[in-house]
């Protein structure tokens, strides 16, 4: 047998409680570190948790934020469009009392509407080869005139509401 071996059969149980207090050092050793290793994870985890929640508090507050923006500028479109509508109605319905009440004065016409019959050049007024124009009745003259007014303040008025910013 050789020689290192005979003390070690001597304190063969000291040298395996060695053994056994070495291996559980090394055991504990390992065991704090799984230990601090959980904590940590556990601390990023919380913190990581922490986070989404405020993510998703901020993430929600910017759509409260954009709703009421939205709503805001939608209230004010819909105000200047309104504003729009209400004075083109309110001017179209001066324009078509006006128009009425020149059209109402006897002989009038709207391309005429002092009442005189004869064309610039003392004559009756005819179309180009020099014939007598069309003979319409007062009511169709006013509702020509007032469509086209109409016609006129319904072109005003959408030029007005594409001009209107979103």
């Amino acid at each position: 047998m050789p020689a290192f071996l005979i003390p070690a059969l001597k304190y063969w149980k000291l040298i395996g409680l060695g053994l056994l207090l070495m291996a559980l050092a090394v055991q504990s050793v390992r065991l704090g570190h799984r230990s601090n290793q959980l904590e940590q994870a556990n601390i990023n985890l919380n913190e990581c948790r922490e986070g989404r929640k405020q993510d998703r508090a901020a993430y929600e507050q910017a759509q409260r934020d954009a709703a009421a923006k939205n709503e805001a500028e939608v209230k004010r479109i819909e105000t200047e469009q309104d504003r729009i509508s209400s004075n083109v109605e309110t001017d179209l319905r001066a324009r078509l009392e006006r128009l009425r009440s020149e059209l109402r004065k006897p002989g009038a016409s709207p391309s005429n509407p002092n009442g005189s019959k004869a064309g610039p050049d003392g004559k009756a007024p005819g179309g180009a080869n020099e014939e007598a124009g069309v003979c319409l009745a007062p009511s169709d003259v006013l509702r020509a005139a007032e469509n086209e007014e109409r016609h006129d303040q319904l072109i005003t008025w959408v030029e007005q509401q594409l001009g209107v910013k979103r």
